[in-house]
């Protein structure tokens, strides 16, 4: 990063960290968010089951 940019990292519940590697460590992910990772997995697997994978 240049010196002199500062980044402001403003959560999905509103909340601003200043460490993105120790988030998790404090917080959750909200349920919309791990909604959505799951969904993500479950289309991929669909799609490599489609292709004979």
């Amino acid at each position: 990063m240049k010196e002199g940019v500062k980044v402001t990292n403003i959560m999905a519940d509103g909340s601003i960290c200043e460490d993105l590697s120790t988030y998790l460590d404090n917080h959750e992910l909200p349920e919309d968010a791990k909604s959505l990772i799951v969904d993500f997995i479950r289309a991929g697997r669909k799609i490599r089951e489609a292709q004979g994978g």
